[in-house]
């Protein structure tokens, strides 16, 4: 603590840091939490064509029809007790694997071959594609009600457990998507 309250008290003519820090200092800033780096009036970005692959991982959301497929396994794997539960959770499952593939066919309209799942595209997301991202929230958000309150072997539940927070976080990473591209 002596040599990080030493560094942001003293005067600095210049400081040095890797694109990460400097971009986590940003995110902080912009999030009103306390600055990393001291104040400075300029910036000399090294090695600047690995700038932007930083500040994606540092700022960017994506998602992936894979996304959803994983939850799918997932539930797949829960031994459901209450046979009703698991033919909501099962109409569920293939409603958000229908509204997934909505999206995505969508949303790349032949842009590539879909047989290869790892080339990353930059599109532009309109109304159509918002309504789907919206379509599959809500049907995410009504299968994790289902699976938190569905009755599990002890022994599975914290498998449940998991398969709710991977749900969650796809919630957010498509609401995040959303509100992005809100008029």
């Amino acid at each position: 603590h002596k040599l990080l309250s030493r560094i942001t008290s003293v005067k600095h003519d210049f400081q040095v840091c890797n694109h990460n820090y400097f971009l986590a200092d940003l995110k902080n800033r912009n999030e009103g939490k306390k600055q990393l780096l001291p104040n400075y009036q300029g910036v000399i970005i090294d090695e600047a064509h690995k700038f932007a692959q930083a500040a994606e991982q540092t700022f960017g959301h994506a998602i992936s029809r894979n996304n959803v497929l994983a939850i799918v396994e997932s539930v797949r794997k829960l031994q459901i007790v209450d046979k009703d539960v698991v033919m909501k959770v099962t109409g569920l499952l293939s409603k958000a694997l229908s509204e997934n593939g909505f999206f995505f066919n969508r949303l790349l309209d032949g842009q590539f071959n879909q047989q290869d799942e790892n080339i990353k595209l930059r599109t532009v997301i309109n109304g159509r594609h918002l309504a789907d991202l919206k379509n599959l929230t809500r049907t995410l958000t009504d299968l994790k009600a289902i699976i938190a309150n569905c009755d599990v072997a002890p022994k599975q539940i914290p498998l449940r457990n998991y398969v709710c927070n991977q749900i969650s976080l796809l919630i957010e990473e498509i609401q995040y998507l959303i509100d992005a591209h809100q008029d």
